[in-house]
């Protein structure tokens, strides 16, 4: 997911040049999906064709992933966290999503019977789409390396590693789609632009961007709630931004009422809305969602006396403790169904 205009305006000016060999002994937790569907981007006309024996060529379709992997330091472990079932306020944009997926695919087809090679190509990677038995190979195969582990989310990858990070269990997220909203979640610890050379850029938003000046921004008396209540109004995958809104007038209109309560600042900025109480009602759940988003936690049980690890279970539970108030909210209940228990193993936890 990505926030209109936080990378350029805030991540980029901000963002420390590391490199990879600055980095020992860390729990490194990537958000897989960017990884995946650049591997799949370079054999799009075979995934979507769905050419026969495909299964076989996993391994090919996968390359790009295990490079990225190599490139990580040998000091490391390696979490790579998948998308688990969609969060009920993103099902407009997977409408969205999915609707474009099959127009490039009518048109990729088209150009195909046509004999036009190129064209069909540009479609075909434009309407390709990540295959279940692609996902299950990854699952399979990436758990015999010793370095690398598997979880699948609840719900998004990124709020499963912001709970995976607050709990301790992971030193540092990599963002390998570049998602603007990992700082969002509070992620003390983020990587982006992660280069062939092992160069990338690091930024912690309570060192970088709360309690600091960036550009023309002056966050030096926000809370993670001001950045997240301006973040979600700029436009998000959860809500689209108020026409002629831009992320200046909104950092203006949450500056100006800062001593507010979160309600009331959502109130003041959806009030430029053309339906404030529509806007209002998304704006807060968006808000709510980077908050109170459905994980899974990890725990385990071990021996009072000997400290032998017994059992390593898992709950599903919010990202943080859900108010009694908030409860009665359709997408923050207890979903009936979910992403598949993950299989992380007990040394992460």
């Amino acid at each position: 997911m990505g926030i209109k205009g936080l990378s350029k305006g805030v991540i980029k000016p901000v963002c420390r040049e590391r490199r990879l060999q600055d980095l020992h002994q860390v729990r490194i937790g990537v958000d897989a999906a960017g990884w995946i569907m650049k591997s799949l981007m370079s054999n799009a006309r075979d995934v979507c064709l769905e050419v026969e024996g495909s299964v076989k060529h996993h391994a090919t379709f996968a390359r790009y992933v295990q490079n990225m992997l190599h490139k990580l330091p040998e000091s490391s472990s390696i979490l790579l966290v998948l998308d688990g079932a969609q969060w009920p306020l993103k099902a407009a944009t997977h409408t969205r999503r999915r609707n474009s997926r099959e127009a490039a695919l009518a048109r990729a087809m088209e150009a195909n019977a046509a004999n036009d090679q190129t064209t069909a190509d540009k479609f075909f990677r434009e309407a390709v789409t990540v295959p279940s038995s692609f996902t299950s190979w990854i699952l399979t195969h990436f758990q015999k390396n010793n370095r690398v582990d598997v979880v699948v989310a609840a719900f998004e990858a990124d709020a499963q590693l912001a709970c995976l990070e607050a709990n301790g269990q992971i030193d540092i997220v990599l963002s390998a789609a570049e998602d603007s909203d990992f700082i969002v979640y509070g992620m003390r610890r983020v990587m982006y632009n992660l280069k062939q050379d092992g160069s990338f850029h690091e930024v912690a938003i309570f060192d970088d961007v709360l309690g600091k000046i960036v550009k023309s921004y002056n966050f030096i008396k926000w809370s993670l709630a001001h950045f997240r209540i301006w973040s979600c109004a700029c436009g998000c995958d959860y809500l689209d931004n108020i026409p002629f809104l831009g992320a200046s007038k909104v950092y203006r209109l949450v500056s100006e009422n800062f001593d507010l309560s979160p309600r009331e600042i959502c109130q003041v900025i959806s009030s430029h809305a053309s339906d404030p109480h529509a806007h209002l009602e998304a704006l807060w759940a968006a808000y709510l969602s980077f908050q109170f988003h459905h994980v899974f936690h990890y725990h385990e049980e071990r021996c009072g006396q000997t400290g032998q690890l017994l059992d390593c279970f898992v709950k599903l539970r919010h990202l943080t403790p859900l108010p009694r108030a908030l409860g009665c909210r359709p997408y923050l209940r207890a979903p009936a169904h979910c992403g598949s228990v993950p299989c992380m193993s007990a040394a992460w936890t």
